[in-house]
């Protein structure tokens, strides 16, 4: 079983989202996909979930809605009083994406420097 919440403080930790989302991740991980974070607000006790893509999705996975089922999946391991947010932004491939939330994944790009020496 996975202990999500820290016993003594009873707050949401780093470590807890860590776990839960990289579960949560396990076969929803996409090629489009360049990160995926999560944040925990918790002055606001709201857990976002944010998904860059480097492309608009396609209407088959708008149906599937990958952040949808990543969102139930962490849900799960929380308490019901936790919110939650899901952001889908486009960021395409070599736009620099924001250092925003604990990341979970991020795919390997190459820098421009990478390019040279390979």
């Amino acid at each position: 079983m996975l202990v999500i919440m820290d016993k003594e403080s009873e707050q949401i930790t780093d470590a807890s989202l860590i776990l839960s989302a990289n579960r949560a991740l396990w076969n929803e991980v996409r090629p489009n996909m360049r990160r995926v974070s999560v944040d925990y607000d918790r002055d606001k006790n709201t857990i976002t979930l944010l998904i860059y893509y480097d492309q608009p999705l396609s209407e088959e996975e708008l149906d599937y809605d990958v952040s949808g089922i990543i969102v139930a999946e962490i849900s799960a391991d929380f308490p019901q009083e936790v919110r939650w947010k899901d952001e889908v932004i486009i960021c395409p491939y070599p736009e620099k994406i924001p250092d925003r939330g604990l990341c979970i994944f991020q795919r390997y790009e190459p820098t421009p420097q990478d390019k040279q020496n390979g």
